[in-house]
């Protein structure tokens, strides 16, 4: 399959779906190919934005979205209110609990919007929030895009918040509608969550918030943000007091540990993040390993029929930090490293072991090149290995140069008031310089699938392109029900 041509055929039809229903008013199936168009793109993740679906969703706000709130409504008012639109509606994952917390230590009115499907699923950030002065909001985001749009356009309405996050999904479609429309009625700031990927939304926010090089870089040069819209502030991390669910082994091994979705540990021909564990498991008899993810666990099954009894799978555990500050190293997933994971460790006084990929990982810690968690190559990465599992008190002075490595609390909160009240950050970028992305495209293409194409298009809430890609819906639903036969076969 030529993957690029593949990909090209499938989005410039759905463009086209798009364009030809925006003509007809008939703004349902416009926004169900747009959000597939945005889907397929993220997946792709060759280039970062595109205008043409921007400028179709700019189209349908005009027609869509009409608000009669105003800047001049929220100043006489009084106390601030902020409105913190989270389109993923999850509760501990990513940097929402410390985002709205840190909104509420700073005395502001919170409206906290999320889909109808989080309602009831989120008990951390509940509890985190419970004694704040804090509305709780939802709309439906499980039928029509419209219907989504309509419900949050009466939230913002009736709650005329003076300064709205968005926090959401790269091809959130109803979310960037409503954002458009905001303009000049309240101030937005993008949480550019996703900034190695494609999203929507270029013409959503105010300001576009990120945390390291990589997102000034593709969002200067690639997305084409200008620099007085962009802001950097890195989130400082929750962890609460959630009780330790123990290890599948004993808790007294040495053990390596690395954690996030298992597709970031694939994508190169040589797989050699599975090499670095393999080499370590080979030469230290004692060390176990342990993996907390979903996703492509093909390799890892390798590694557990070479390793018996030394190699663990388990999913995502709420107790993460409690396992982090119990291993011994953390490993940094490659060719994708996971930027969260490694603020934990260090956190947690764990040297988060980093093998480069270009400057993909750069700016991650505070001053990071101080904190010699890097290696330019696989051969220095096990060599330095080696000796710090060899030798204890060398491990010791390493983890010392952990110390500061993370934004605080008080530093996040204070900034975060900064951000609201003069649309700016305590930190900067510097000089922003281009990164080179190519390796890192080469592999999200190495990785692209007519599968995924298939997954982006055909949803319930997609359903009425399935006229204008039958073949592609048979297909999702044969590859479906496969899988549903093979999984009732696996419990037999």
């Amino acid at each position: 399959m030529d993957k690029n041509a593949e990909f090209y055929k499938y989005y410039m039809e759905l463009i086209g779906i798009a364009r030809k229903h925006i003509d007809n008013r008939n703004f349902e199936i416009s926004l169900q190919a747009i959000a597939s168009a945005a889907n397929v793109a993220y997946k792709y993740n060759q280039f970062y934005t595109d205008l043409n679906l921007e400028n179709l969703l700019i189209q349908i706000s005009e027609n869509v979205v009409k608000f009669s709130f105003s800047n001049t409504q929220n100043n006489v008012r009084g106390r601030k209110k902020v409105l913190f639109y989270d389109g993923f509606g999850l509760d501990r994952r990513g940097i929402s609990i410390v985002m709205n917390k840190a909104i509420c230590e700073n005395g502001y009115k919170l409206i906290y919007v999320s889909p109808l499907s989080s309602k009831g699923k989120q008990p951390t950030l509940s509890n985190v929030l419970e004694r704040y002065d804090v509305t709780w909001k939802y709309y439906e985001n499980r039928n029509s895009y419209l219907k989504s749009i309509s419900q949050l356009q009466d939230i913002f309405e009736n709650e005329a918040p003076d300064f709205a996050y968005m926090y959401t999904t790269p091809y959130d479609v109803s979310g960037v509608v409503v954002f458009n429309s905001l303009r000049n009625r309240c101030f937005r700031c993008q949480i550019d969550l996703t900034d190695h990927a494609f999203w929507l939304g270029i013409n959503a926010f105010d300001i576009c918030n990120g945390g390291r090089q990589l997102s000034a870089c593709i969002q200067h040069l690639y997305r084409g943000i200008p620099l007085d819209k962009m802001t950097r502030l890195d989130a400082n991390l929750f962890v609460d007091d959630v009780q330790y669910q123990g290890l599948p082994f004993d808790d007294t091994s040495r053990f390596l540990f690395s954690g996030g979705s298992l597709y970031k540990t694939l994508g190169d021909e040589e797989h050699v993040y599975y090499r670095i564990i393999d080499y370590i498991l080979l030469r230290h008899a004692d060390i176990k390993y342990l993996y907390a993810g979903y996703g492509d666990d093909s390799q890892v099954k390798k590694l557990e029929n070479k390793y018996p009894g030394r190699v663990f799978l388990i999913g995502e555990r709420p107790d993460f930090f409690q396992i982090m500050k119990r291993c011994t190293i953390y490993i940094n997933t490659y060719p994708m490293f996971g930027g969260l994971m490694m603020r934990y460790a260090a956190l947690a006084g764990k040297i988060p072991i980093t093998l480069k990929h270009n400057s993909d990982s750069d700016g991650i810690l505070i001053n990071q090149e101080k904190r010699q968690i890097e290696y330019d190559s696989f051969e220095n990465l096990v060599t330095d290995i080696d000796k710090l599992l060899s030798d204890a008190n060398y491990l010791k002075e390493r983890e010392k140069l952990l110390e500061g490595a993370v934004v605080s609390e008080d530093c996040y909160i204070r900034n975060i008031k900064i951000m609201i009240e003069q649309h700016k950050t305590e930190f900067t970028y510097g000089v922003i310089e281009d990164v080179d992305v190519n390796k890192l495209k080469r592999e999200f293409l190495e990785r692209f699938s007519y599968e995924d194409i298939a997954n982006a298009i055909v949803t319930k809430r997609n359903k009425s392109l399935w006229k204008c890609f039958p073949k592609l819906f048979f297909y999702r639903i044969l590859i479906s029900l496969i899988k549903r036969v093979r999984s009732k076969n696996d419990t037999v």
